[in-house]
C-alpha cells in the first residue's frame, strides 16, 4: 500500500501536523509513504509528532517527507532524524528540511553515511 499526501502551503501549522501524524498511526500496512508539507508554519511540536508517528509503521520500506520552508528548529529535526534512523526496513528515504531555522548540516552527514537522503 502506498499513501501520498500533498498539503504544501496550507498553513496547517503544528496542530495540523499533529493531526496528520495521528492519522499516519493507523497506516499499519503502508509500505510507501510520501508527505509533502512544505510552507505550513510547522515547528518542533509538529515535527516531533510526525517523527513519533512514523515509528509506528512496521511495514514501511519507502519514506519521503518534505518539511522544507517551515519553522523547524534543531530539536524537531533531531527527533525526525532519530525516528527515521530507527526504521530498520527502509530501503528508500528522502527527508527535506531546507529553509528551516534548524541547522541540519551535521544531521545530513549522519543520514547520508547510513544511506538515506537528507536535504
Amino acid at each position: 500500500q502506498k499513501v501520498v499526501l500533498h498539503l504544501g502551503a496550507n498553513k496547517i501549522e503544528d496542530e495540523g501536523c499533529v493531526a496528520v501524524g495521528n492519522a499516519c498511526r493507523g497506516l499499519h500496512h503502508c509500505r510507501a509513504l510520501t508527505l509533502t508539507m512544505s510552507k505550513n508554519g510547522i515547528g518542533d511540536k509538529g515535527c516531533a509528532a510526525l517523527a513519533s508517528a512514523v515509528t509506528t509503521l512496521p511495514a514501511i520500506t519507502a519514506l519521503e517527507v518534505d518539511l522544507s520552508s517551515n519553522s523547524i528548529e534543531s530539536a524537531g529535526a533531531a527527533a525526525l532524524r532519530h525516528a527515521v534512523m530507527g526504521l530498520q526496513g527502509l530501503s528508500t528515504t528522502c527527508v527535506k528540511l531546507q529553509n528551516n531555522p534548524a541547522q541540519v548540516e551535521s544531521l545530513e552527514v549522519d543520514m547520508l553515511r547510513d544511506g538515506a537522503s537528507w536535504a
